[in-house]
């Protein structure tokens, strides 16, 4: 049996003052007034537009950092962004 170890994978201090953050677009996802119950697993899901500056023309997105409240660092256990044309307009 191989050893297991687990780390902290979430950087929570980054560094705010990255050079790439005055030179591109940026946008927060967030989930707003998410109520996640102490007693069982919850999975949260979030669909969001992108900000219509950014659906012009074709971006690269070049670094994605997490958002998490102080205080429910212990709630996030991974994330995952996607894009859908499909599903672009029909939601929205």
């Amino acid at each position: 049996m191989k050893d297991l170890r687990y780390g902290l994978l979430i950087e929570l201090d980054a560094d705010s003052t990255n050079s790439l953050e005055s030179e591109g677009a940026h946008f927060k996802i967030l989930a707003d007034n998410a109520l996640i119950p102490n007693v069982v697993t919850t999975y949260w899901c979030v669909i969001k537009r992108i900000p219509a500056v950014l659906s012009v023309q074709k971006h690269h997105i070049i670094q994605i950092n997490p958002y998490i409240k102080k205080g429910n660092e212990n709630l996030v256990h991974h994330m995952e962004v996607s894009y859908s044309l499909k599903y672009c307009f029909s939601f929205l």
